[in-house]
Parts: C-alpha cells; sequence; structure tokens
C-alpha cells in the first residue's frame, strides 16, 4: 500500500506537481517532475513495480489514505 510517509519520503509538491526527491531511474534526476502522460490523458507514475495515476498520489501526499469505496 502507498502510504502518505511514503510518498513525502519519494516526492515533493509544487504548482500541482509531485517533483522526485531520490533519482528513481538512469533517464530520470532529483527535481524532475514524476510521471508519463497515459495514452488516456492521466499522468501516471510507476511506483513499486506499478503504474499509478498521479492525482490519487496527490491526494494521498495531502490527506492520507484513500479510503475503500
Amino acid at each position: 500500500m502507498i502510504t502518505q510517509e511514503y510518498l513525502k519520503e519519494r516526492f515533493s509538491y509544487k504548482d500541482g506537481n509531485l517533483l522526485w526527491k531520490v533519482k528513481p531511474s538512469l533517464n530520470r534526476n532529483i527535481g524532475d517532475v514524476a510521471g508519463n502522460k497515459h495514452p488516456s490523458g492521466y499522468i501516471s507514475i510507476t511506483s513499486l513495480g506499478k503504474g499509478h495515476r498521479a492525482h490519487r498520489f496527490i491526494w494521498i501526499w495531502h490527506n492520507g489514505t484513500i479510503e475503500d469505496g
């Protein structure tokens, strides 16, 4: 489960974007905007081996876990 603590360790938030606080891969740097635009139009961020929609990460980053339902 992705937690607020996990996200705050790995990302900072600025102007509606999550920015990497750690170097996630060879072609990404600390301070880069996290994620890629998915064909659906959503921004997708890969974390823990799975793609996640950025807006859900931003919600968790600000508010904590998303309740079921």
